[in-house]
């Protein structure tokens, strides 16, 4: 005959209620004035940088373009660059231009 061992003890009613709560999360300070104007200047500078680095890749692309086209000495390259330039410069820097953010 096998023994069979004993079943753990079931948890009563009197156990069950006596959890402990739960830990409450921990409290941060509210941010202050000076946090959120430091985060509106910050915002403000990352959108003029991140514009004013995208023209300047466009103006890299078109100074590329331009060094392919007259190594190559093609029309092909020279209406490539000219439709470059035309598409994605110029209407770059005109934006930069009339929006005017950090003018000089």
């Amino acid at each position: 005959m096998l023994l069979r061992p004993a079943p753990p003890p079931q948890p009563t009613a009197a156990t069950a209620s006596a959890a402990p709560p739960p830990a409450a999360a921990p409290q941060t300070p509210p941010a202050s004035r000076a946090d959120s104007a430091a985060i509106g200047v910050l915002t403000v500078l990352t959108a003029l940088l991140a514009a004013r680095l995208l023209l300047l890749l466009a103006i890299c692309g078109a100074f590329v373009l331009a060094v392919l086209a007259h190594s190559d000495a093609s029309l092909v390259g020279l209406w490539v660059l000219i439709a470059y330039c035309c598409l994605t410069v110029i209407p770059m820097t005109a934006l930069d231009l009339k929006r005017g953010v950090g003018a000089r």
